[in-house]
């Protein structure tokens, strides 16, 4: 597979490439979320469990195993789980839609 000069200069393969293009596509479109959506999301508590690997700290989801990710500090672990979490709530969700709070 070549090597592509995609980000920040570094040369990664292809496949890299389309994951950053996907995050950085993603990453828009939770900006673009609504204040009051985006904070009651994140007013939800979940349970990340991590672990120390060999260059990074790894981390999920107990609610939610199938959300994985890593970080450099257990700090960007925190930030990266977030933002795979919303992506993953609010994945095939139209920019405009409706919010309404109900009883469960």
């Amino acid at each position: 597979m070549p090597n592509l000069r995609c980000w920040q200069g570094l040369e990664v393969s292809e496949y890299v490439c389309a994951l950053a293009a996907l995050h950085l596509r993603q990453t828009r479109r939770l900006q673009d979320l609504g204040h009051n959506v985006r904070s009651k999301l994140m007013s939800l508590k979940k349970t990340l469990i991590y672990w120390k690997g060999d260059k990074f700290w790894l981390g999920k989801l107990l609610e939610h195993p199938e959300i994985m990710t890593q970080g450099k500090t257990i700090d960007e672990l925190e930030e990266n789980i977030k933002d795979a979490y919303l992506m993953m709530v609010m994945e095939e969700v139209p920019k405009e839609h409706k919010v309404k709070e109900i009883a469960i």
